[in-house]
């Protein structure tokens, strides 16, 4: 054993006699946090986290999955007292996680899922970038392309169908039938007629997945309302 590090002697757990050194839990810590510089192990733990979080992941498939689940976890939100800080916070979690996304989707990522979750990203461009030009045919041409290369991928997907159809109709983009349900972004601030595929694409959503109320509810409502 290296100097400076406390031990007790106790025997042999055999027969043959004899002693040896044992050192505690407790020491075997204040000696590996003493090496490493670092008063306790949650310091230790923190510095650790620290330094995992800044090691880039370039990865493509890596890059999806960071900014997935960023995305439908709602992690991207960030959850600052200060207000200020709050919105820059989330900006730039936002631009990481739609960098994230056409990377992976440039690298050939074929899950249609990073389709959804750059549409569900997209969705928020007007806020993200508003003391910028916004072009909001552009704009919607995006999420169009992207729910369609989603739902081409996996075409029994109800969440899908379901923002495919908002998207159609143009009056809760932000809709995503989830359990807390998340207001909708209007896009012209009119009440718009009823679009037929629009329509439609709600119906099977709620056929695709009928146990989902909050599909039945927006789909009611939206036949109902015209």
């Amino acid at each position: 054993l290296a100097k400076g590090i406390k031990f007790d002697v106790v025997p042999y757990a055999d027969f043959g006699g004899g002693t040896g050194k044992q050192v505690a839990p407790e020491e075997i810590r204040r000696v590996l946090l003493q090496s490493l510089g670092v008063k306790d192990s949650a310091t230790l733990e923190k510095e650790w986290k620290d330094f995992i979080s800044k090691v880039p992941i370039e990865g493509p498939s890596a890059r999806f999955k960071r900014a997935y689940f960023m995305i439908v976890q709602g992690a991207m939100y960030s959850d600052d007292k200060d207000p200020k800080k709050r919105e820059e916070q989330t900006k730039k979690n936002l631009t990481a996680a739609i960098a994230d996304l056409d990377a992976a989707i440039a690298a050939g990522i074929k899950d249609p899922r990073a389709y959804y979750a750059r549409y569900r990203a997209r969705i928020l461009s007007p806020w993200l970038g508003r003391d910028q030009k916004f072009d909001p045919a552009a704009w919607q041409e995006s999420l169009k392309s992207d729910l369609t290369t989603a739902i081409e991928l996996d075409p029994l997907n109800a969440s899908f169908r379901f923002a495919m159809g908002n998207l159609l109709a143009g009056d809760r983009l932000g809709d995503f039938g989830d359990e807390s349900e998340v207001g909708g972004i209007s896009v012209d601030g009119e009440k718009s007629k009823q679009v037929p595929e629009a329509a439609a694409l709600l119906g099977l959503a709620v056929e695709l997945a009928p146990e989902n109320e909050s599909y039945r509810d927006r789909y009611a409502k939206y036949v109902e309302s015209k």
